[in-house]
């Protein structure tokens, strides 16, 4: 009987966790420059046909979801 319920356990551990990976959406990191290299603050980074976008900190370095 320990080892049915232990097993049930993992499988339904197992089971949650790939549920959860299913849902992870990618992350894009990136850094904005200018010409000479120098970090550009404040810059808008969208990606192209959404609404999703965000701002270049003062780094010039982004992350989008």
């Amino acid at each position: 009987m320990k080892a049915i319920l232990k097993n049930l356990l993992v499988s339904i551990i197992f089971l949650m966790g790939g549920a959860a990976l299913s849902y992870a959406q990618p992350t894009l990191k990136g850094r904005v420059v200018d010409v000479d290299g120098l970090p550009l603050p404040g810059v808008a980074v969208l990606v192209s046909g959404t609404t999703n976008g965000t701002m270049t900190d003062e780094n010039g370095d982004y992350v989008l979801s």
